[in-house]
């Protein structure tokens, strides 16, 4: 699913930032997804090279996987055709171009994931500067749950 809104999200996103800085909605549309246009092309055309090949394997693998291959790699170009026709064109009918000097506003589930993800980030923070200060002790915790994590791994292997 990611492949498939990854598109629309760096169109929208670059929409979002021109409309942020004072252009109009079909301006912001037209030349935000002009600016993004190649790199976002360029990612779906590797997927695209990535998934082909998959679809033309041959053998039994190949006859599993002949229609993900198929299926990923035509869901992954109309994504890229929705991202340059149907999200510039939505962008640019329902968007609002912000006046000089207006503040954004956040609605209250807005404000309240802000200060989650600030706690989470102050949280992280405060892990990571404890694992830089015993970085030794980090590394063999590492290698001792590695360890641990093959120990179940081998027994199972052994019973099979």
């Amino acid at each position: 699913i990611g492949l498939l809104i990854d598109d629309a999200v760096v169109v929208r996103e670059s929409i979002t930032r021109r409309l942020e800085a004072g252009e109009d909605p079909v301006t912001a549309a037209r030349e935000g997804t002009r600016e993004i246009a190649l790199a976002v092309l360029t990612t779906t055309l590797t997927l695209v090279a990535v998934f082909v090949p998959v679809a033309f394997m041959q053998g039994i693998v190949g006859r599993f996987f002949r229609q993900f291959g198929l299926t990923i790699t035509f869901a992954v170009l109309i994504s890229l055709f929705v991202a340059f026709t149907l999200d510039p064109m939505l962008s640019a009918r329902f968007s609002r171009q912000r006046r000089s000097g207006e503040a954004h506003r956040e609605n209250a589930l807005a404000r309240w994931l802000r200060g989650g993800l600030t706690a989470l980030d102050r949280v992280f923070a405060r892990a990571l500067d404890g694992v830089l200060a015993w970085r030794k002790l980090t590394i063999l915790a590492a290698l001792a749950l590695f360890v641990g994590s093959l120990w179940p791994a081998r027994s199972w292997a052994r019973t099979s």
